[in-house]
């Protein structure tokens, strides 16, 4: 069913571990979320509560780390409108879910759409320190079950 609502296939090490371990629960860092729920002040909530998870089906935004210029995220900090930094770089984020909170609003997310699906990056965009693929020692990208048993 959500796969359907959202024109995604979910990685199939990801689909094992909801179907055979459980949705959500033990996990790395505060544990992995149930599906379709993120982390909260005081607990948890639906992803549609703040915004934070774009389309689904429309491809990741990244391939390589990103972040913004040392000059352009200066320039948003100290920009006087303060919703700036909202529109510019705490944007939803397409093609992937958000799988758990490694606490301080830095997230890992699961890539379900696009080149990297399948994938597990690192939102560090609260700490203004961009995205970035979870990776091995010697660089390869890990995927959920890589990410989980790590």
């Amino acid at each position: 069913m959500f796969e359907s609502t959202h024109g995604i296939r979910l990685p199939s090490d990801y689909r094992s571990f909801l179907s055979e371990l459980g949705n959500g629960g033990a996990g790395p860092y505060y544990g992995v979320f149930k599906l379709g729920e993120m982390d909260d002040h005081s607990g948890f909530k639906p992803w549609t509560a703040d915004g934070i998870v774009g389309n689904l089906a429309k491809s990741f935004p990244y391939t390589t780390s990103w972040n913004l210029s040392a000059e352009e995220l200066e320039r948003i900090q100290t920009s006087e409108d303060d919703e700036e930094i909202l529109r510019v770089y705490w944007i939803a984020i397409d093609g992937a879910i958000p799988i758990c909170h490694e606490g301080c609003a830095l997230r890992d997310w699961l890539v379900v759409s696009g080149t990297e699906a399948g994938r597990v990056w690192h939102d560090a965009t609260a700490d203004l320190e961009g995205w970035s693929p979870c990776t091995f020692p010697d660089g390869r990208h890990m995927t959920f079950a890589d990410w989980y048993l790590a």
